[in-house]
């Protein structure tokens, strides 16, 4: 039996919440239409609601989205929502595609243990944000901001990552142009999720040599540079440790063990300027 089988239907506060999440997010769509966080949101959403044929679309969308993924855990998890979503042409057709993906991205790993990192993707991407967002969205479940603010906070997101600007397009930066009342519980609740210490990075002298170990662009781009070391590990400062695949690539492209720390927008920025070089 299927988990809507047995699900209670939504309440009406219930039905509040998943309406006004899917007004934010049907406008991160008109933006970037093929933005995996808001294409399974929605599709979650409207299952919720028992809008279907909604729910389905949004679903192949996802599957769309997804086509070229290198991540076969994001595969593997969009094809078995594909695959208990209930049968059709188009849900087959979209399960062989990521079905023939998964064999791909298996038979290239298996082809080399240390493939070469990915060229970082072009300022304003939507990967860019894909994290932010999450973000945001667990903070609004969590009840650590209300749904007007966690609207907001979406757009404002969307928006920044549509311009060209010289720092990292972040939940905490947002939170802080936005100048919000209570920083220190938003950040508490994020060290305390991710279990990564807040630490005061104005209080460390960066190496260049040390912070060259990730490129400047990436660290401008991305939220994460590296700050310290502990023998052979690297410490990194991040402004979302929550969002795994930023860890995962940073990982990857340092070729080294990892512990990450969660800082400040101010800080981050500022460590930030003194990496670059003086003109």
């Amino acid at each position: 039996m299927s988990d809507d089988a047995i699900q209670a239907p939504p309440t009406p506060e219930e039905i509040g919440e998943l309406r006004s999440a899917i007004s934010a997010f049907e406008q991160i769509l008109e933006i970037m239409p093929e933005d995996p966080t808001a294409l399974q949101t929605l599709t979650d959403a409207y299952r919720r609601l028992g809008e279907t044929d909604k729910s389905a679309a949004f679903l192949l969308r996802l599957a769309d989205a997804v086509a070229e993924e290198t991540d076969p855990d994001v595969l593997q998890s969009v094809l078995e929502r594909l695959e208990t979503a209930g049968a059709s042409d188009d849900a087959t057709s979209a399960a062989a595609r990521l079905r023939a993906r998964l064999d791909a991205v298996g038979a290239s790993a298996a082809a080399t243990a240390a493939a070469p990192a990915p060229a970082p993707a072009a300022a304003g991407s939507g990967d860019d944000i894909a994290g932010e967002l999450a973000l945001a969205w667990t903070l609004y479940q969590r009840q650590e901001i209300t749904q007007e603010e966690y609207a907001g906070l979406a757009r404002d997101l969307t928006e920044m990552s549509t311009r060209k600007v010289d720092v990292p397009v972040s939940l905490l930066h947002v939170l802080h142009d936005r100048g919000y009342k209570n920083p220190d519980r938003i950040m508490n609740f994020i060290a305390r999720e991710s279990g990564c210490p807040c630490v005061p990075l104005k209080s460390f002298d960066v190496p260049r040599d040390l912070a060259g170990r990730l490129p400047l662009e990436f660290s401008q781009r991305r939220g994460a540079l590296v700050f310290g070391q502990l023998g052979n590990e690297l410490m990194i400062a991040t402004l979302n440790p929550l969002d795994q695949a930023l860890r995962d690539q940073v990982a990857r492209m340092t070729g080294a063990r990892c512990h990450f720390f969660l800082v400040t927008a101010e800080d981050y920025d500022s460590a930030l300027k003194s990496m670059k070089p003086s003109r």
